[in-house]
């Protein structure tokens, strides 16, 4: 039996735990979404998704400008965070990776939602805290050590 390449991307890409779309450029109008990213952004269904919102609804304002603009000065952009705001007022921080379609009508790509995901803020802080615990235990050694002595 012939491997159906077709059908694995299919199921690759409407099964991913990645949010896949293609949107028009021009007003953000969904064209394609896979389950993933019609689900995180709060839909049932694609149909549901495309009939009762755009793109452009999902941004802070200036956002989706912003990421147009790298779009069409260097055709791709990869890991750009940003937070998008749900229709039930729900932010989500999320990573998207997009390109310009070739007849650059379409913006292509991935969204990964990273809302739940430690910040390197919050590992600095982790890291430096235990540092100072280290700190403090090799001090304590120190004086332990040197009042011994």
């Amino acid at each position: 039996m012939p491997y159906n390449l077709t059908s694995y991307y299919q199921n690759f890409y409407e099964n991913s735990p990645s949010g896949f779309f293609k949107t028009r450029l021009e007003d953000g109008e969904f064209i394609r979404a896979n389950k993933y990213l019609v689900k995180l952004l709060g839909f049932p269904t694609f149909k549901s998704l495309k009939e009762n919102s755009k793109a452009v609804d999902f941004y802070l304002p200036g956002d989706r400008e912003e990421l147009i603009n790298i779009l069409i000065n260097e055709g791709e952009v990869f890991n750009f965070k940003v937070v998008i705001t749900l229709l039930d007022e729900t932010k989500k921080t999320v990573l998207i990776n997009a390109k310009l379609s070739n007849s650059r009508k379409f913006i292509e790509g991935t969204v990964l939602d990273i809302t739940e995901a430690p910040s390197q803020d919050h590992t600095r802080v982790a890291i430096l805290d235990r540092l100072q615990d280290i700190r403090h235990s090799i001090k304590k050694m120190m004086n332990n050590y040197s009042s011994a002595g």
